[in-house]
C-alpha cells in the first residue's frame, strides 16, 4: 500500500490536496516528505505577511521563491515599513509573474518608493486595496494612476483623515487634505480598464466623479460609494444611464422623494444590474415598484436603515425577483412574523437573508424561512424579538443552513436555541453574542446535534461557564467567549473536545487562570491565536510559559500590554509568536496611543476619586473607541459631556462615530451625561443607562439624536418612584421631536417628581399645556390665563405667538417675535 501511494502521480496528489476542506491542513501534509512540501508550496496562492513572518524568514523574497504560484499578497496586518518589503518584492519579479492582487490597507500613507519600484517591474497587477489609510490625497491617486494603468479593481475607501468641513478652507486646500473629484477624474482617464472601484468614506467627492467614471471607464461593473454625502440622486441616475456594463452599485444617504423621476432608465439602460444596495436612505414604494417593473437580473438586494417604504413596496419587489440569492432588510420596523411568512413564499432560491434589527420578528420567522426556503444557507437575525414566542418545528429540517447569527437577542433561551439546532443539523457557524438568557444546557444541546460546528461565538453570555463534556468536535476551530463566565473547568473541556482549535478569545474572562490555560493548550496543539486581555488571574510569567510550551501559537494578546518590554517582544517574535495590541483593530480609526498616554497619567491622580470629564465636548472626531478608552481609564466617572462631536452626520459605521456599543461600556457610577448631537445612538443606549448600568443616573441629555422618545420614556415605566425619591430634582425637556398626547399620558402615569417640564418645537399635541415655544395658535388670552391662575409664576416666555390683569410675582416676560402685538397689549 505504501509503494502504491509513493507511485501515485503528482497530479493526483494535487487534486487530493486541492479538495481539502481547510487550507490549514496543508501545513500538516507539508511535514510528511519533501515531495509533499514542494506540492503544498505550489498549491498556495495567497500570502498574508505579519511582523513575525519577516523576522522568521528575513526577507519576503525567500517566501516568494518558496511559493512560486502566489496570486495575492496581504500586507494590511504588517506594521513595519512597507517600502523595503515592496522593493524586495519587485526584485523577485521572476517569481511573481502570477501576482494579481496586493493589499496595503491600514497604514499611515502610501509607500511611494516601494510602489514605484513595483509598478516599474510588475505589469500584471490587477487588484489594489489601500483602504483605511491615515492620509490619502489627490496626489496619491495621481501616483497610483501613473504606476498601475492596467488596474481593474481599486479600493480607496474610508481614509481616516480628520478635517473640518469648512467651505472656504476646502475650496483652497481640499486636494492637500483628502480625495476630491480631481483625483478621481485622473484615475478614470488613466485607468480605462477599471471594472470595480470603492470610494466609500471619501466625503468630498461629488457627482462630478460619477460623470468622469461613466465617461472614461466603459467597462465599469461595480461601484461602491457609501458615506459620500455630496453624491446625489442626479449623479446616480447619470451613471445608471451611461454604464451599460454596471452590475453592482452601493449607495447611502440618498433621498428618493415620492415624485422623483428618472428611474425609468432602470428598465432600459441597466439590464445588467445584478446587485443593488441602498442604506441610510429615504425611499418610497414608487421606487420599489419601478425596480420591480424593470425586470433586472437582480440576485442581491439590500435595504439597510431605510425609511418611508411599506410592506406593499417590498412585497411587489420580492414577487418580481423570486430568483434572489441575497436579501438584506435591516431594521425594517413594519415587518412581522405574518409578513415574513407571506414573503418567504417568494424566496425559494434565497441563499442568505439578513433581518437584523427587525424587532417584531420572532422564532416564527425563523421557522417559516427554514420551511419555505430550501436553498437557504445563512440567516442573520441579530437584535430581533427571537425567543419571545415558542413554536413547534414539526420535524422541519433544513440541512442546507450552515450559518446562524442570533446575537443580542436577550429573550433567546435554551429551548429556543435547541429548536434552531434541530431545524439546522448541519450548522457550522453560530453567533449568540450577548444572549444573556442562555446557559450551558443550551450550548451542550447544540453541540450534540450540530457536531460539525466550526465557529462558536459566545461573547458576553454571562450564563455560560463551559461547553460540557461529550464527543470530540473535530471541526471546531474558533471559539470566542469574551466577557463570558468561562472558567478553568470550561478550558479543560475545550481542550478535551476541540483538539483542532485555531483561535480562542478569552478577553475579560475573570475565572480563567494559568492552570486552566496550560491544561487546554496541552491538548489543543493547533492553537494559533489567543486573546487574554483583561484576564486578571493570568500573569506575564505564566503567559511566557504558555507561549514557550506551544509551538503553534502565532498571535497573542496579553492581559496587560504595559508589562511588555522590547526584549520580551523580541523573544516572542523569535519564537514565531506575535504580541498584538488589543487596540490594533478595535481602535483602528483613532489615535489611541495619545489618549492612553493622557488617561494613564490622569488615572494615577484620580484612580479613586469621582470626577467630571467634559474634554470630549465638540471634538472634531469622537467614536466608540474613545469611549472604550475613557471607560477603561476612568472607572469612577460621575459626569460625562460628549455633546455635538463634529463627525460628519452621514456616517453609518460604528468605527467612525458614537453608537450604542460605546454608551454601554461607560462607567456604572455616572450621574450625569450629555450625549446631544450623537446621531448614532438609539433607545438601546437609554435602556442601558436607565435600567441596567447607571443606577445613580440623575440627568441625561439626548438632544439631536436618533433616539425615539417613546422608547426612552418606556424605561421610566418601570421606575419605582418611592417617597424618599420625591425630593430628587426632576427636569424633562423635549425639543424638535413630534410627539402626541400618548407621550403626555405616559409622563403623567409615571408620577415623576417633575419640577421643570419643557416642550419646544413639538407637534401633534392637543392638550392645553401652558408654556410652549413655537405654538402659533396661542394668543394673548393665554397670558391672561397664566397671570390669573398661576400665583407662583415668575417667568413667562411666549416667543413666536400670534398676538396682559398683571400678576405681581411675574419678574420676567419674553414676547420675542410676537406678531400682531399692539401698544394696548
Amino acid at each position: 500500500m505504501a509503494n502504491r501511494c509513493k507511485d501515485l502521480p503528482v497530479e493526483c496528489w494535487e487534486l487530493i490536496f486541492s479538495r481539502l476542506h481547510h487550507k490549514s491542513d496543508l501545513e500538516s501534509f507539508s511535514m510528511v516528505s519533501k515531495q509533499f512540501l514542494a506540492l503544498t508550496n505550489r498549491l498556495r496562492i495567497g500570502l498574508s505577511v505579519i511582523d513575525s513572518t519577516l523576522l522568521t524568514h528575513g526577507t519576503i523574497s525567500k517566501l516568494i521563491h518558496r511559493f512560486s504560484n502566489l496570486k495575492s499578497i496581504d500586507l494590511s496586518n504588517f506594521s513595519g515599513d512597507l517600502d523595503p518589503v515592496l522593493v524586495d518584492l519587485a526584485n523577485s519579479v521572476s517569481y511573481t509573474s502570477n501576482l494579481e492582487q496586493l493589499d496595503i490597507s491600514n497604514h499611515k500613507k502610501l509607500p511611494f518608493k516601494g510602489l514605484k519600484e513595483l509598478g516599474r517591474k510588475l505589469k500584471g497587477l490587477r487588484v489594489l486595496t489601500c483602504s483605511n489609510l491615515t492620509l490619502l490625497r489627490d496626489s496619491d491617486l495621481y501616483v497610483i494612476a501613473e504606476l498601475f494603468p492596467f488596474l481593474e479593481e481599486l479600493d480607496i475607501s474610508y481614509p481616516s483623515t480628520d478635517y473640518v468641513l469648512d467651505s472656504v478652507y476646502i475650496a483652497s486646500e481640499a486636494s492637500n487634505l483628502a480625495v476630491t473629484d480631481s483625483g478621481v477624474e485622473v484615475l478614470s482617464v488613466n485607468m480605462s480598464n477599471l471594472r470595480k472601484i470603492n470610494v466609500s468614506g471619501n466625503h468630498l467627492i461629488t457627482d462630478r466623479s460619477l460623470v468622469a467614471l461613466s465617461m472614461n471607464c466603459l467597462n465599469l461593473e461595480g461601484l461602491e460609494m457609501d458615506d459620500c454625502p455630496f453624491i446625489t440622486l442626479k449623479g446616480i441616475l447619470s451613471i445608471l444611464r451611461t454604464c451599460a456594463a454596471l452590475s453592482w452599485i452601493s449607495v447611502s444617504e440618498i433621498h428618493i422623494a415620492q415624485s422623483s423621476s428618472g428611474f425609468e432608465c432602470l428598465a432600459t439602460s441597466s439590464r445588467t444590474l445584478q446587485k443593488l444596495e441602498v442604506s441610510n436612505s429615504i425611499i418610497t414604494d414608487e421606487f420599489l415598484f419601478m425596480v420591480a417593473n424593470a425586470s433586472l437580473p437582480l440576485n442581491t438586494f439590500t435595504l439597510c436603515w431605510c425609511t418611508d417604504f411599506t410592506y406593499s413596496g417590498i412585497s411587489k419587489l420580492l414577487c418580481a425577483y423570486q430568483s434572489l440569492k441575497y436579501l438584506s432588510l435591516v431594521q425594517v420596523d413594519f415587518l412581522t412574523d405574518e409578513c415574513m411568512d407571506d414573503l418567504s413564499q417568494y424566496l425559494r432560491c434565497l441563499v442568505t437573508i439578513d433581518l437584523s434589527g427587525c424587532m417584531r420578528l420572532t422564532n416564527l420567522t425563523f421557522y417559516a424561512l427554514a420551511r419555505n426556503c430550501p436553498s437557504l444557507k445563512e440567516i442573520y437575525m441579530e437584535n430581533t424579538g427571537f425567543g419571545t414566542k415558542h413554536c413547534f418545528h414539526d420535524d422541519v429540517k433544513n440541512p442546507r443552513i450552515r450559518s446562524v447569527n442570533l446575537a443580542t437577542n436577550h429573550y433567546l433561551d435554551d429551548d429556543s436555541l435547541m429548536d434552531v439546532a434541530l431545524m439546522c443539523p448541519n450548522m457550522d457557524f453560530l453567533d449568540v453574542i450577548s444572549c444573556t438568557s442562555l446557559t450551558e444546557a443550551g450550548i451542550i444541546g447544540v453541540l450534540e446535534v450540530c457536531n460539525q460546528i466550526r465557529d462558536l461565538q459566545l461573547d458576553n453570555c454571562s450564563g455560560i461557564k463551559h461547553i460540557g463534556k461529550g464527543a470530540e468536535l473535530p471541526s471546531l476551530e474558533v471559539i470566542s467567549a469574551a466577557g463570558s463566565a468561562l472558567n478553568d473547568e470550561g478550558l479543560v473541556m475545550i481542550g478535551s473536545r476541540c483538539s483542532r482549535l485555531l483561535k480562542l478569545n478569552l478577553e475579560n474572562c475573570k475565572g480563567v487562570t494559568a492552570e486552566g490555560l496550560h491544561a487546554m493548550v496541552k491538548n489543543c496543539r493547533s492553537l494559533r491565536e489567543i486573546n487574554l486581555k483583561k484576564c486578571p488571574q493570568v500573569s506575564i510569567n505564566s503567559l511566557n510559559n504558555l507561549v514557550f510550551s506551544s509551538s503553534s501559537l502565532r498571535r497573542v494578546i496579553p492581559p496587560c500590554c504595559s508589562a511588555f518590554t522590547d526584549s520580551l517582544r523580541g523573544f516572542y517574535l523569535h519564537h514565531g509568536c506575535r504580541r498584538q495590541r488589543a487596540t490594533a483593530k478595535e481602535y483602528k480609526y483613532f489615535p489611541e496611543e495619545r489618549w492612553e498616554l493622557i488617561f494613564n497619567r490622569l488615572y494615577h491622580q484620580w484612580s479613586t476619586t469621582p470626577f467630571v470629564c467634559n474634554t470630549s465636548r465638540n471634538l472634531t472626531s469622537i467614536r466608540d473607541s474613545c469611549l472604550y478608552v475613557i471607560a477603561e481609564s476612568f472607572q469612577f466617572l460621575e459626569e460625562l459631556d460628549i455633546r455635538y462631536p463634529r463627525n460628519p452626520s452621514f456616517l453609518n459605521r460604528h468605527e467612525l462615530f458614537v453608537t450604542d456599543s460605546g454608551i454601554e461600556v461607560l462607567s456604572v457610577n455616572l450621574s450625569k451625561i450629555n450625549v446631544s448631537g450623537n446621531s448614532g445612538i438609539s433607545d438601546r443606549s437609554m435602556v442601558a443607562l436607565y435600567r441596567r448600568n447607571c443606577l445613580n443616573l440623575q440627568c441625561i441629555r439626548e438632544e439631536d439624536t436618533l433616539c425615539p422618545i417613546f422608547q426612552t420614556l418606556d424605561a421610566l415605566k418601570t421606575l419605582d418612584v418611592s417617597e424618599p425619591c420625591m425630593e430628587v430634582y426632576w427636569k424633562l425637556k423635549v425639543s424638535g421631536f413630534p410627539i402626541s398626547d400618548e407621550f403626555l399620558f405616559l409622563v403623567a402615569k409615571t408620577s415623576l417628581p417633575l419640577q421643570r417640564f419643557s416642550l419646544c418645537r413639538c407637534g401633534n399635541v392637543t392638550l392645553s399645556l401652558y408654556i410652549f415655544v413655537s405654538l402659533l395658535h396661542l394668543t394673548i388670552s393665554t397670558f391672561f390665563t397664566l397671570a390669573r391662575n398661576c400665583p407662583s409664576l415668575e417667568t413667562v416666555k411666549l416667543d413666536h405667538i400670534i398676538g396682559c390683569e398683571m400678576n405681581t410675582r411675574i419678574k420676567t416676560v419674553s414676547l420675542k417675535f410676537a406678531s400682531y402685538l399692539n401698544d394696548d397689549s
